[in-house]
């Protein structure tokens, strides 16, 4: 009897990811967004060819780099980063944006597909730094003021 064994192959998984603003702070709507991801190689086979492909999902995003990244050659065991820069319009209405990753090697034996979600921070509405409370000359002292004045 003949006994066959499948071939090692590559497969695929995502270490990190990690969505950032370029000016440090929070992830805002009409800003460029960067994912960050670490893709590595778990199987037991060198996968030839690697392309990654990010898609936005929803209507008001924007890709502002390239949505296709070919990473060649990833070894079993190795790893690989690779960035997506993308904004959501002033149009979009949602509080998160999702965006869908897919790897593909060239065999076509091994790929991953994924969808990673970004979360904007809500916007921080201006606080209320009137005289007690609604009224700005509440507790404004008018001759004190018209004395300063007066100087």
């Amino acid at each position: 009897m003949l006994t066959t064994k499948e071939l090692p192959k590559p497969a695929f998984v995502i270490t990190q990811s990690d969505f950032t603003s370029d000016d440090g702070k929070n992830i805002r709507v009409n800003y460029p967004v960067r994912l960050k991801t670490s893709i590595q190689n778990t199987g037991k086979a060198t996968a030839n060819e690697v392309i990654v492909k990010f898609s936005l999902i929803n209507d008001n995003c924007v890709a502002l780099d390239k949505d296709k990244i070919q990473l060649g050659i990833i070894k079993a065991g190795e790893k690989k980063e690779v960035q997506f820069l993308f904004t959501a319009t002033n149009q979009y209405v949602m509080d998160k944006v999702p965006v869908k990753m897919q790897i593909a090697e060239s065999t076509g034996k091994s790929g991953f597909d994924t969808i990673l979600v970004a979360a904007f921070e809500k916007e921080i509405l201006a606080e209320d730094k009137t005289r007690g409370g609604g009224d700005p000359l509440k507790g404004l002292n008018v001759s004190d003021a018209k004395k300063e004045m007066q100087l």
